[in-house]
């Protein structure tokens, strides 16, 4: 199988890896002062006002108290009228987000038609949360991004410090920003139902890792106040002794790989660094989890290491019956039209899991033939043609963080075929072009909602699928350019999709815009996103 790194295990080794569970020092201390932070506040789920958007994404429209104090961005999809509330569910996000607060609604909209009150979250520092903090996603000249902010307190002598220098991290904050959001919107959910609803907790990679550590902590406290349901994929920031040693060999973008660059930046601290990052690790906090969770595991993954992710699920404290493991074969990766029909399928798998008018076992009974492999849900349908919320990328800029392509109709998949065979400009050559511009026009993209990534993204999986005509060549060739600048762009684009390899994820998100201003700020030329990219595909070739 090509694809991402196996790490020399086998899937079934990959699958049945276990963490070390050593508590380490002075763990349990930290956890007992962070609970009595978290319960200073009783967040409250409200709107905000026009005064109080982010510019980055006032479609996140609205707000509760974060840790300490901090207001967090969200926004809130509700059931449509006449429709009784049955429950409600948190919903974070991956590493990189590229997708709208407008795009989050329409994706759970089906769920909410189930009567299930959908709370999507930014955690502070990403689009929608970043008002406060300004963007603390930005790779700074070190290379460090969200992951690393606030890791230098802990470098610092503690002084009179009022606050450990654990807090000043912002993992632990964004910890207590997901859990004061499943409080908020417990809360929220009781007054509208006038009764006690349940509560459930949906999260991948970054969002999956956060989901654990802020549920267990939940349950600490009060195990009424954990999440009823938790539904996660190729959770992260778990195992970090296996996923930090051997560094070089372990990562391969995301979390892991930052935080190994800043332990080698900082070698005379290391080891004080890890003891504190080792209470932060979801493989850890699993063990106290005790509701029903689905969890989505990859036999390969090299950004969220495959092995790191299955120890977290082997790690769940939940009834055995009430765990159940949805396999693809990669994660953070494009990796194919049969994988990426497997990632939608999970998010559909998510929806009847997550709908609290049945029982989780009763919901799952008809999932088990194709928690393994398969295309099509219990009803037959197709994963990708179907389901308007399903995402048909598992790339980094999908599935994991970015914007999911919708479901397409045979109909949809005919006019978008047809609309890029009239062009007649190739798919490598497309992005950023007038041309482009055209298909989107002739398939009305625009009012049906599709973004131009999404458009894009589908238009690269049908390639893939063999279902794109050929085109006539290119119709602009790659501008030259000096060696070291290609080399420049080269690391630029390994920065920000992982790979060379997982490009095709870059074009129309912040990330490219990234590369852009970047590559021409170090080279000195003022090249257009078109041309930038068209030096990106010719790299990869």
């Amino acid at each position: 199988m090509d694809g991402p790194d196996d790490f020399g295990l086998s899937a079934l080794e990959t699958l049945t890896h276990v963490a070390s569970f050593g508590t380490p020092s002075g763990s349990q201390g930290y956890w007992t002062g962070w609970r009595d932070r978290l319960l200073e506040v009783e967040p409250t789920l409200r709107p905000r006002d026009g005064r109080e958007l982010d510019d980055r994404d006032g479609g996140i429209d609205w707000t509760f108290e974060g840790g300490y104090g901090l207001p967090i961005g969200c926004t809130l999809v509700e059931p449509p009228t006449g429709t009784a509330l049955a429950g409600g569910v948190v919903v974070l996000h991956g590493a990189g987000i590229d997708r709208t607060a407008e795009q989050d609604r329409e994706r759970w909209r089906l769920l909410a038609a189930r009567g299930v009150a959908v709370l999507v979250v930014r955690v502070r520092g990403y689009a929608g949360s970043s008002r406060d903090t300004g963007d603390l996603t930005v790779i700074d000249d070190a290379g460090h991004g969200w992951i690393c902010r606030g890791l230098d307190a802990l470098l610092t002598t503690p002084g009179d410090r009022k606050t450990p220098a654990a807090d000043e991290w912002v993992l632990p904050r964004a910890i207590m920003d997901v859990a004061n959001g499943v409080r908020a919107l417990r809360s929220w959910v009781e007054q509208a139902a006038s009764k006690d609803l349940p509560v459930g907790l949906y999260g991948v990679s970054l969002g999956g890792g956060l989901g654990v550590m802020a549920s267990a902590q939940l349950g600490e406290v009060d195990p009424s106040m954990a999440p009823d349901r938790l539904a996660v994929g190729m959770p992260s920031l778990g195992d970090w002794p296996w996923r930090l040693d051997d560094r070089a060999r372990r990562s391969r973008g995301g979390t892991g790989s930052m935080l190994a660059d800043y332990l080698l930046r900082n070698a005379d601290r290391e080891e004080d660094l890890l003891k504190v990052i080792r209470w932060f690790d979801s493989a850890v906090h699993a063990r106290h989890i005790a509701s029903p969770v689905l969890c989505m595991l990859a036999e390969r993954d090299d950004v969220v290491p495959a092995p790191t992710a299955a120890a977290v699920f082997n790690a769940l404290g939940s009834d055995p019956g009430c765990k159940w493991r949805f396999l693809v074969r990669a994660g953070h990766t494009d990796a194919g039209l049969s994988n990426n029909r497997r990632l939608a399928l999970f998010h559909r798998c998510c929806m009847d899991f997550l709908d609290f008018g049945r029982p989780p076992i009763e919901a799952m009974r008809a999932w088990q033939p194709v928690m393994r492999s398969g295309d099509r849900a219990p009803d037959g349908l197709d994963s990708v043609g179907q389901d308007s919320t399903a995402g048909a990328s598992g790339a980094q800029g999908g599935l994991f963080g970015g914007a999911e392509v919708p479901g397409w109709t045979s109909n949809a998949d005919r006019d978008l075929i047809e609309a890029y065979e009239a062009v007649g400009r190739t798919l490598d050559d497309l992005p950023y072009t007038r041309e482009f511009e055209t298909v989107l026009e002739r398939i009305a993209a625009g009012e049906s909602g599709r973004s131009p990534r999404e458009v894009l993204r589908r238009l690269q999986n049908l390639r893939k699928a063999g279902r794109l005509p050929k085109a006539g060549p290119p119709g602009s060739k790659p501008v030259k350019v000096e060696p070291e600048d290609e080399q420049r762009l080269e690391a630029l684009v390994i920065e920000e999709a992982g790979s060379l390899g997982q490009r095709d994820g870059l074009p129309y998100t912040p990330a490219f815009d990234r590369v852009v201003e970047r590559f021409n700020d170090g080279s000195g030329r003022s090249l257009d996103p078109h041309s930038v990219w068209r030096l990106v595909a010719r790299m990869a070739k």
